[in-house]
């Protein structure tokens, strides 16, 4: 198993999905709370701060469930030493290594020579 070292998109998702719910949520409960929304006003007033509620358990989530992906991505660690004692030549080594074919040799001394006539 090869080891990565390209980070998670999961923490990128998370902040986005946390930075998304919170803007969407203080907000809404602020205007809830200054200015007392009746009809249509209280219905958007209650879908955006459900909707931020809603984004930001997302975003601990997806973060939560990056930081144990990741982890599981990891060798054991009793592995790594032997891993890293290895030399790199004997990882890359082919276990039945394909014969390379000679290159043509020239015909032995004596043997008539072939000609090419071209007509036309």
């Amino acid at each position: 198993m090869a080891i990565t070292t390209k980070h998670s998109a999961a923490q990128s998702a998370s902040i986005t999905y946390i930075t998304i719910g919170v803007l969407m949520a203080i907000p809404a409960g602020v205007w809830y709370s200054m200015f007392s929304p009746e009809g249509v006003g209280k219905f958007f007033c209650a879908t955006f701060f459900l909707l931020g509620i809603a984004f930001l358990i997302m975003g601990l989530s997806v973060g939560y469930i990056g930081r144990v992906a990741r982890q599981a991505e990891l060798p054991p660690p009793g592995t790594t030493g032997t891993v890293a004692q290895q030399q790199p030549v004997t990882a890359n080594r082919v276990a039945n290594p394909v014969p390379v074919p000679a290159p043509p040799s020239a015909p032995p001394a004596g043997a008539p020579a072939s000609t090419v006539v071209q007509t036309g």
